[in-house]
Parts: structure tokens; C-alpha cells; sequence
């Protein structure tokens, strides 16, 4: 497919569909394997897709790819100006406050939230500003709030299976482990039965329970649903080391792996 937008880019060097899909090619690679000589051929073709169509949406995109590598003041300058051209882009909003989060500037990243929350609509729904607050909350241990933005967001999308995931992840951070189990469990049985990590998390919970009998009868279950995947045998090693303490099991797993 590369190729083929490279030979349409061959007859038309300004195709903006063309530059486009072969810009996030190369951003889709720089995320995947982490390798920033991906970087250079989507930033070109990003500052081109700007140059040609100076709107909104090509520098929100130009301001995600520089994020991506935590160039994080120039891409609040392409966010910035976004906002200029279309001020009540919630997305230009949203994405500034997640660069000021990286940034540690959480207050200015809580009003950024904030705003972009103001910004939505029944024709404009978006569940990331609601959960980036959430997250920015979580940060900074206001567990309450957290859930709260978690409620919000499920009013918008109600139904939505992920938000048990996400509010588990907040009682564990607030040692509230039975109803994290509780929130895993339903996310299983309403999602995705086949979740390795709701699954490994339940485990992990279990143990932070005390409950370390149950905790090693579910990873023994998940080895047995899941033989020979390393993912589910790298979290027991860690279980393994960091709760039980079993060295040698550990090693034997993780030496098997090599």
C-alpha cells in the first residue's frame, strides 16, 4: 500500500488523500516499533499537508505526530493555531492539555480539559476530554473526582464497556481492591470473555488482597486458557518475584522464553 501511495504521490506530488495515508504509515511505524527514522519522511509530508491546506485538522495532525516524539512546545504552537482558525475545536483543546499533563503543568492542563468539556455537544461527542481529566485526577490522587469524570463519560457513551476497566483501574489506585474484582468481572462477562489483562489484573488483585491462593489459581488458569504465550508468562514471572518471591519458578519461566 506504500508503494502505491508513493506512485500516486509520482503523478500528483499535492494528492492530499495520498500525502495523508502515507503520512501516518510512517507515524504508525514510529509508534510501533519506536524507531524515529519514521519520523522525519511523516514530518515532511505532514508540513507539506499544512502548507497545502493550512486548516485546523492538518495542524492537530502535525501536532500529534510531534507530540508522538515529546516535542511538546512545537506542538502546542500547531494546537495554538488551530484554535485560532477554529475556536471551538475541542480537539486542539484537548491535546493541548494532554501536552501540559506530560509537562507536569497539571493546572493548566486541568483548564484545558475543562474547556474542551465545554466544547461538547450532541453532534460533537468525544469521550476523551471526560477521561483525560479522569487520568489527570488519578495523577494526582483525587480518586473521587476521578470516578466522577468517569460517570460523566458514561453518560455520554452509555454502555460502554471500557468505563469498567477504567474505574477499576481508579479503586486500585485507592487500595479499594474487592471492587476493582468487581469491576473486572463485569467487563469480562459484558465485553470480551478472552481479556488477558482483565484477567492478569484480577490475579494481581486477588494478591494485593492477601489472597494469594486465588491469585495463583487464576494465573494457573490463564497459563492453562493460554499456553506458550509470553505476555501471561512475563506477568506470572513478575508475580512470581515481586509477591511469592519464587525466584526459581520465575527463572525457569522466563529462561524458557529465551
Amino acid at each position: 500500500i506504500e508503494d502505491l501511495y508513493k506512485k500516486i504521490l509520482e503523478i500528483d506530488p499535492d494528492e492530499i488523500r495520498a500525502l495523508f495515508r502515507l503520512m501516518h504509515i510512517y507515524q504508525d511505524r514510529l509508534n510501533d516499533d519506536r524507531d524515529l527514522r519514521h519520523f522525519e519522511p511523516a514530518f515532511e509530508l505532514a508540513n507539506k499537508l499544512v502548507k497545502l491546506r493550512p486548516t485546523a485538522y492538518y495542524h492537530i495532525e502535525r501536532g500529534l505526530l510531534l507530540s508522538d516524539v515529546y516535542r511538546l512546545e512545537e506542538a502546542n504552537e500547531d494546537y495554538q493555531k488551530a484554535m485560532e482558525l477554529e475556536p471551538d475545536n475541542l480537539y486542539a483543546q484537548n491535546n493541548m492539555g494532554v501536552n501540559y499533563q506530560h509537562m507536569d503543568r497539571y493546572e493548566e492542563a486541568e483548564g484545558y480539559y475543562r474547556r474542551a468539556i465545554e466544547l461538547l455537544t450532541e453532534e460533537e461527542k468525544s469521550i476523551l476530554p471526560w477521561k483525560n481529566l479522569a487520568v489527570l485526577y488519578l495523577i494526582q490522587g483525587r480518586f473521587a473526582e476521578a470516578l466522577r469524570c468517569l460517570g460523566e463519560n458514561e453518560k455520554l457513551f452509555p454502555g460502554r464497556a471500557s468505563f469498567y476497566m477504567d474505574r477499576a483501574e481508579v479503586y486500585e489506585r485507592m487500595g479499594r481492591y474487592r471492587d476493582a474484582i468487581r469491576e473486572l468481572e463485569a467487563y469480562l462477562q459484558d465485553k470480551d470473555s478472552r481479556s488477558k489483562r482483565a484477567q492478569v489484573d484480577i490475579a494481581d488483585d486477588y494478591a494485593s488482597l492477601g489472597d494469594l491462593r486465588e491469585a495463583q489459581r487464576r494465573y494457573k488458569k490463564l497459563l492453562k486458557k493460554y499456553p506458550n504465550d509470553a505476555w501471561v508468562e512475563r506477568q506470572y514471572a513478575a508475580h512470581l518475584i515481586e509477591v511469592t518471591r519464587d525466584y526459581k519458578t520465575a527463572y525457569h519461566l522466563l529462561h524458557n522464553r529465551l
